[in-house]
């Protein structure tokens, strides 16, 4: 899927691993061409624990949203996740309510799409991410991804031209 969009002068990507902690795995702008992005997402490795979308979203928004400098390109989120917020009694770091962060990404004019993975999603959770419910894309599994790409790099892509058309390059 991360081959699906072009980066360079104009579009950048990155990446925010998320299990107990989320982490920035790949930074923005580290990776200039779809291929090393997309070598770089491949190099990621996969961790089956719990589900921290609330500290992934936190982690998007404080690294590359809360800033006061606005401009005029087009931020899009995806999340890809098994669908459902891990949550017990007493988690360190504590819950983020998902809602308060979603708003401020919003505030900041990030699109977020869900693509989730599996058949046990939290589909309210996902509508509380999205705006939309076609911002929500279904695979069974990761290999399932692979026939879902192109509809989710389209999509995204064509909502982002729609309002911006010069700074968004997709494949």
């Amino acid at each position: 899927m991360a081959s699906r969009y072009e980066l360079g002068s104009t579009s950048q990507a990155a990446v925010i691993s998320f299990s107990y902690q989320a982490t920035n795995k790949v930074p923005l702008g580290s990776q200039n061409t779809s291929l090393s992005f997309a070598s770089a997402v491949d190099n990621i490795p996969y961790d089956k624990s719990v589900t921290r979308i609330d500290l992934a979203l936190r982690r998007a928004y404080d690294e590359y949203f809360s800033s006061e400098d606005w401009n005029e390109t087009q931020k899009l989120v995806i999340l890809l996740t098994d669908g459902i917020q891990s949550q017990w009694l007493n988690m360190t770091p504590p819950y983020i309510k998902i809602e308060d962060t979603v708003q401020l990404l919003r505030s900041k004019a990030a699109r977020i799409y869900a693509v989730t993975i599996g058949s046990n999603i939290n589909m309210s959770a996902m509508r509380t991410v999205t705006e939309e419910d076609d911002d929500i894309f279904q695979a069974t599994e990761f290999d399932d991804l692979v026939a879902k790409a192109d509809p989710i790099s389209k999509t995204s892509c064509v909502d982002a031209r729609e309002l911006l058309p010069l700074y968004i390059s997709c494949k």
